[in-house]
């Protein structure tokens, strides 16, 4: 809900964890969800972590799924306690995916952290 679009790819990236999500008509049709407990990632490791981890997500919804293949131009959608200028360049490169930062389908406030509040938002905003 947060990315408002029927199709697209959202990733939330914390430090602890990384969700991926895939909606195919507005619905979600695949979920990943990684937790990285007492090896947590930081600014270094987080562009290259994810760019993998988009990858393998992307090629199984793919491989599965072929009437309904996600292809650039679909951004990928970001979300979290990263910087998006941070995780863009690599995640582009490795993904072929433009990266946009998600951004609230309502007025807000200047200063509210959408991207941060993004998970948050899509479910106060429900079907």
């Amino acid at each position: 809900k947060a990315a408002a679009q029927a199709q697209a790819i959202v990733a939330n990236v914390e430090s602890d964890s990384i969700d991926i999500v895939i909606t195919i008509d507005s619905l979600p049709v695949m979920v990943r969800s990684l937790w990285f407990g007492d090896d947590p990632l930081d600014v270094d490791s987080a562009p290259r972590r994810l760019a993998e981890e988009l990858v393998r997500t992307i090629s199984s919804h793919n491989d599965a799924n072929p009437e309904t293949r996600l292809s650039p131009p679909l951004p990928i959608h970001l979300a979290g306690g990263f910087p998006v200028e941070e995780l863009a360049p690599v995640v582009t490169q490795e993904t072929g995916h433009p990266v946009v930062a998600i951004s609230p389908a309502f007025p807000a406030t200047e200063g509210f952290p959408a991207s941060v509040m993004a998970v948050n938002l899509g479910l106060a905003m429900g079907r």
